[in-house]
């Protein structure tokens, strides 16, 4: 590039005041997003620079911050689908607990039909 891989150089500076890996090794965050945008701007103004295509760099931030922000979206779509599928399988269990009981009510005399309602797993199985 125009600085030479010369950090210090002085363009090279006002674009990345600080190292850039430092930032976008952390995974995303808000930090991060307003460095790339400073960065794209800094770029922009920076004649030296021209040829970076930084409206299509702008445009692809743009697209990954709203298919992030869809993904939040998802995100708490899917944790209220565990939840309830949580509260089903747990009112699931608490049925079948109380089938047994219900049926030898219901059919005390017959313990090997109330049996019968359940799978018993073959010895050997």
């Amino acid at each position: 590039m125009i600085a030479a891989r010369d950090r210090q150089d002085p363009r090279y500076r006002r674009v990345f005041p600080q190292n850039p890996s430092d930032i976008v090794k952390r995974g995303h965050s808000e930090e991060q997003n307003r460095f790339l945008h400073s960065a794209l701007a800094a770029i922009a103004a920076e004649p030296d620079f021209a040829a970076v295509p930084t409206a299509d760099l702008h445009n692809g931030l743009t697209a990954l911050e709203t298919a992030r922000a869809h993904r939040e979206t998802l995100y708490a779509a899917e944790n209220e689908a565990k939840a309830r599928l949580r509260v089903t399988f747990e009112q699931a269990c608490d049925h079948l607990d109380e089938a047994e009981p219900r049926l030898t009510l219901l059919y005390p005399k017959q313990p090997a039909l109330v049996k019968s309602f359940f799978y018993t797993k073959p010895k050997g199985e």
